[in-house]
């Protein structure tokens, strides 16, 4: 039984295992740069990047800019 209990919380843990995921945005002279770093499962830290992205850059066309988890 022990086991089991270890082998699902291995899994359980990997599953949702929260890394740090960079924040990159491309501005409109075409620079990019790692704005923030998030520790935060992949998920996570990708709703936060959008959010960064429509505070600092939402009124920008998407065209000359853009953020992404890296």
């Amino acid at each position: 039984m022990k086991k089991v209990f270890l082998i699902c919380t291995i899994a359980v843990s990997l599953a949702s295992c929260k890394k740090n995921y960079d924040c990159t945005c491309k501005d409109p002279s075409g620079a990019v740069i790692v704005v923030t770093t998030y520790k935060n499962t992949k998920g996570k830290a990708g709703e936060q990047c959008s959010q960064y992205y429509d505070q600092h850059y939402g009124n920008i066309p998407f065209n000359e800019t853009s953020c992404a988890i890296n």
